[in-house]
């Protein structure tokens, strides 16, 4: 990132308890990585997609978005949330290219139920 070389951040990933806190995810707590708020000020937002004509993502787009404002903030928490509604909006315009075999609910909050067998 220094070097300004481009790289590839899944803040949806589950990645498990280790640095994450529950915030929804399309209404569901989800165990998010908190990175993104520490990485805010390196990096530019950017969604990858498939190309409309490559449905499988042979060839891929990227669309990048402006800044957001008043990002990161003190509220780790609301920077989190803030993620993943950006996450969720993006998944809601194209839902069949969002990477829905991944146990994105696998860590639990305590006391909750699992959701996978």
């Amino acid at each position: 990132m220094r070097r300004g070389v481009p790289f590839y951040y899944l803040p949806d990933m589950d990645f498990g308890p280790r640095d994450s806190i529950f915030v929804p995810f399309f209404g569901v707590p989800a165990a998010t990585i908190t990175g993104v708020s520490r990485l805010a000020q390196l990096a530019v937002q950017w969604w990858c997609r498939g190309d409309a004509a490559t449905i499988l993502g042979a060839r891929l787009c990227l669309d990048y978005y402006p800044a957001w404002e008043n990002f990161p903030t003190q509220d780790v928490a609301a920077d989190t949330r803030r993620v993943n509604a950006f996450i969720e909006d993006r998944v809601r315009e194209m839902p069949e290219q969002y990477y829905w075999l991944h146990k994105r609910f696998k860590t639990r909050p305590e006391g909750a139920a699992k959701l996978y067998t």
